[in-house]
Order: structure tokens, then C-alpha cells, then sequence
């Protein structure tokens, strides 16, 4: 425990923030309760249950932190009862900031509807909604303590941590996922909207780019895109000249994720160069490019979940490996993930083919997304599908990384190649961090175009080449550098191999030099 005189100031600036910022949302509740005007409007209201949140929130982890240093163990119920009352708090202000992000997009973008739309009754089912997911994602914890633990345990005291109440191994691995779920979600609500919000308020036509700086921004994008996908074909040449690759579910997965990379990329880069060259193109077309760069890119994390577990496999039950990771399996795996993927964006082309008229197939548009899927629902239903599945893949590497990690630990045999793969899970976990660069693209242009409002193209640019190009070179390097079977084969195929052609008695030495 802290000394006194150091208890003390801790406690006093703790205290002195907590009555101060009370005060203030004290004073916000009361001038709302005061005014009718604000109680029949969606906006304040979403912001008041915010402030009340915000409230209970801080009173509750400010008293749990004085009485720490008053007491340091107490009662584990009434412990219990107050980080409760906490994580409730704690998992609903990211939700209810995304809803109040949807309440302003309506407004802007829909105004003629917004009344309809965003109306008191509908505001408190939403709010509603928010306390239902926060119990949701809260109660199973209570649920594990009350059957895992024993009564006595919640007549003891304890230090009234999180950690120490719920100890349940599972319970430490669902709370990041708790975390993640409603963080993911109103990241991605907030960043659809914000773009949204400012390509409706935008009056000013794109400006095009002088010849000089499109063709030096199109000469860096080409060559990147060349150099990246030779050493792409160097590798998907090594794996089909190799049968031994043939047979591992391994390096199938791998060189299925990097033909899928391959394709986006050049999708991605083809779309960039037509913005250039023509800038407007049918929207047929565009809808086919933009559905076949979802398809791959979401394609991405999903495989890494995949090659994430086969490692888990091989290292924690290495007896069961060659019966669960077939060849079979593996391709059926492969069909999954494109089912996964294909699936909810065919669902977004079916419905604008219902709802846009013939004619509009015809035109021509600048190739962006919300230009040909203009619905917008189906915004909203891609922000859910992509925190489900950037959800489950998240808490697929982190359970496999925890598992590999205690096996390296306790293994003696094999803990090189338990290291390794230790090792491989976490680039798998960096490649899935750089995905997720994808989804705050847009809000991170919002806040540089607001500091440098004159560069928007060259935000874009910037955003493009770190976001959507640089991350594919990581996917050959982790098998095609790291892995030695696979490093002998390039080094064999592609930099000087040499073999020998026998004719009878007379050895002839044929030498191949191939260079990417």
C-alpha cells in the first residue's frame, strides 16, 4: 500500500476531478429536466442517457478507488455489485456515441425523413437496445463467477479488481472480445458516417490533379504494384513447381491468401489508374470491380483466422494434426471463407438491382462505393457484418496466440517450433491490425482534411498507398522469408539453381540462372 502523505494526494486529486466533472454533468441533467424542448428531441436525448452514463461511471470507479486505499479488501459481492454497475456503464457510451453519429448522418443526409425517422419512442427503444447488448456482454461474466466459484468465496474480501472477482480463465478472454464488439462497431458507424456526412456537405467539385502529379502519383502506384506482384508470382510459381507444397494445409492456405492479395491489389490499382484516365466509368463495371476488392479483401483476415488455428493444432495437439488438417479440410475451409465473404455484399448487389432503375446501370460515375450501393441500410448492415467478423477473428488469434504461447512455455522438445509459431500467429495478429487501417481510412482523412484543407488529394493518395498497398507485402514474407522450406525453394527456383541431366555414361551439367 502507498504511503499516507501519497494516499492522500491520490486520493484528493481523484476526488477533487470526480466532484468537479459531477457537477458539470449535474448541472447539464438538471438544465434538461428544466426544458421540455430538449426532452422531445432525439439528439439531447441520446446526449443526456450519455451524461448520465458518464456519471455513474466515474462516481462508481472513483469510490471503488478511495475505498482501495481505505480499506484495500472488501466484501467480493459488494465488489461484484460495483464493477457491475462499471462494465454496464463502460459498454454503452461506445454504442450510444455511434447511435448519436446516426442520429446526425440522418439529419444531414436525410433531412425530409429525419422526423419520421428519429422520433422520441424510437430513441428510447434504442437506448433500450444499448442496455440490452450492455447486458448481453456483462451478465454471462455474473453467470461464470455464481457456477465456477464457491460460497465462500463471495463472503471474502479481496482487492476490488476485475481480475480478482472474475478469474475464470474464459472470462479474461470474452472480456476483450466485449471490449472489442462495441468498440469495432461504433468505430465503423462513426467512420460510415463521417465520411458520409462530409461527401454530402461537399460543394466543391473534385479538383483534378495536374498532369505532373497524376502521372508521378500513377508511376509509384504501377511500380509498387509491379514490384509486389513479382514477388507474388515468385512465390505462387515456387508453390505449383513443388509438390511437397501440395500437401501441406500450411502453405494452401498461405498461397490462397496471396493470390487473393494479388487480385485485390490489381483490382485496387486498376480502379486508381481509370479515376485518372477516364475518371467516370459505367456503373456496371464499377460495381463489378468494387464487389470483386470487397470479396478479396475481406477474404484476408478470415484466412488469417484460418492459418491461425492450424497452427494451434499442430503445436497443442500435434497427434490430431494429419486427422483435422487435410488437404480435404483445408479446401473446404477455403469454400467457407469465400461463402462468408461473397455473402453479404451479393446480398448488397440484389438489393440495389431492386431498387435502382435500369438507367442507372447506363450512366457513368466516379468509382466509389457509396456511389453505385446507395442505400443507405446497406452501410449500416456492412458496418455489423464487419465487426462480427473482425470480432471473431480477433478473438480467434488471440486465443490461439495465448494457447501456442503457455505451449511454448511448457513443451522442452519442441519449443523452437513452438516459438515459431508463436511468432507467426503475432504477424498474423499485425497483418489483422493492418486491415483494420481500412476501416478508420476515412475518418482519419476526415481529421487531416480538417487541418489541411487544400490537400485532399493528396490525403487520399497518402491513405491508399499505406492502407491498401504497403500491408500485401507483409503476406509473402512471412512464409516466403521465414519459412526455410519455402526460402530454399525460392533461392533454388528463382536466384541460381543448378542440376544435373545424366545421357548414358556422359554427366551434363545444365546451369539456370532466373531472376525476378
Amino acid at each position: 500500500m502507498d504511503a499516507f502523505q501519497l494516499a492522500l494526494t491520490k486520493n484528493v486529486i481523484v476526488v477533487a476531478l470526480c466532484i468537479s466533472i459531477n457537477y458539470i454533468n449535474g448541472t447539464t441533467v438538471i438544465t434538461f429536466l428544466w426544458h421540455q424542448v430538449f426532452s422531445e428531441n432525439p439528439r439531447y436525448i441520446l446526449f443526456i442517457h450519455m451524461v448520465r452514463n458518464d456519471k455513474t461511471q466515474l462516481t462508481v470507479s472513483v469510490t471503488m478507488h478511495v475505498i482501495s486505499h481505505i480499506f484495500f479488501a472488501i466484501n467480493v459481492s459488494l465488489c461484484c455489485f460495483l464493477i457491475t454497475i462499471a462494465m454496464f456503464s463502460t459498454t454503452s457510451n461506445p454504442l450510444n456515441l455511434a447511435s448519436m453519429a446516426i442520429e446526425c448522418f440522418v439529419a444531414i443526409c436525410h433531412p425530409l425523413h429525419h422526423s419520421q425517422i428519429c422520433t422520441v419512442r424510437r430513441t428510447y427503444i434504442l437506448i433500450g437496445l444499448i442496455w440490452v447488448l450492455g447486458t448481453i456482454l456483462v451478465m454471462p461474466d455474473i453467470l461464470v463467477v455464481l457456477a465456477t466459484e464457491l460460497p465462500e468465496f463471495f463472503h471474502s474480501s479481496i482487492l476490488c479488481i476485475q481480475d480478482n472477482v472474475f478469474r475464470h480463465p474464459y472470462l479474461r478472454q470474452k472480456k476483450d472480445v466485449s471490449c472489442a464488439v462495441p468498440l469495432i462497431t461504433a468505430s465503423r458507424t462513426m467512420n460510415s458516417t463521417a465520411f458520409d456526412v462530409q461527401y454530402k456537405n461537399s460543394t466543391q467539385v473534385l479538383v483534378r490533379d495536374s498532369f505532373g502529379a497524376a502521372f508521378a502519383k500513377n508511376f509509384v502506384v504501377v511500380f509498387v504494384w509491379f514490384s509486389l506482384s513479382c514477388v507474388n508470382a515468385s512465390v505462387i510459381i515456387t508453390f505449383f513447381r513443388h509438390q511437397v507444397f501440395y500437401q501441406d494445409p500450411r502453405y494452401i492456405l498461405f498461397i490462397h491468401m496471396v493470390i487473393s492479395d494479388a487480385i485485390q491489389l490489381t483490382v485496387t490499382v486498376t480502379l486508381f489508374l481509370l479515376s485518372y484516365i477516364v475518371y467516370t466509368i459505367n456503373v456496371s463495371f464499377c460495381c463489378f470491380f468494387i464487389l470483386v476488392a470487397v470479396f478479396t479483401t475481406r477474404s484476408t483476415p478470415i484466412n488469417l483466422a484460418g492459418m491461425a488455428v492450424e497452427r494451434y493444432i499442430a503445436i497443442c495437439n500435434p497427434l490430431r494434426h494429419s486427422q483435422i488438417c487435410t488437404v480435404r479440410w483445408t479446401y473446404m475451409l477455403i469454400s467457407l471463407i469465400w461463402f462468408l465473404c461473397v455473402a453479404p455484399d451479393i446480398a448488397d448487389l440484389f438489393v440495389t438491382l431492386a431498387t435502382e432503375s435500369i438507367t442507372f446501370f447506363q450512366t457513368s460515375v466516379f468509382c466509389l462505393r457509396q456511389n453505385v450501393f446507395r442505400d443507405p441500410t446497406l452501410s449500416f448492415r456492412r458496418q455489423a457484418f464487419d465487426a462480427l467478423y473482425f470480432s471473431l477473428v480477433f478473438l480467434t488469434l488471440f486465443y490461439t496466440y495465448l494457447r501456442v504461447l503457455f505451449a511454448a512455455k511448457a513443451l522442452s522438445t519442441e519449443k523452437a517450433s513452438a516459438q515459431k509459431a508463436r511468432k507467426t500467429i503475432l504477424l498474423h495478429g499485425v497483418q489483422l491490425l493492418m486491415c483494420l487501417l481500412s476501416y478508420i481510412s476515412s475518418s482519419v482523412e476526415l481529421v487531416i482534411s480538417m487541418i489541411l484543407p487544400g490537400h485532399i488529394s493528396e490525403i487520399r493518395y497518402a491513405t491508399y498507398l499505406i492502407v491498401f498497398i504497403l500491408p500485401r507485402f507483409l503476406s509473402p514474407i512471412i512464409y516466403g522469408v521465414r519459412d526455410k522450406t519455402f526460402q530454399k525453394c525460392l533461392k533454388r527456383d528463382f536466384i541460381c539453381s543448378k542440376y544435373t541431366v545424366k545421357r548414358g555414361n556422359a554427366p551434363h551439367i545444365r546451369t539456370l540462372e532466373s531472376v525476378n
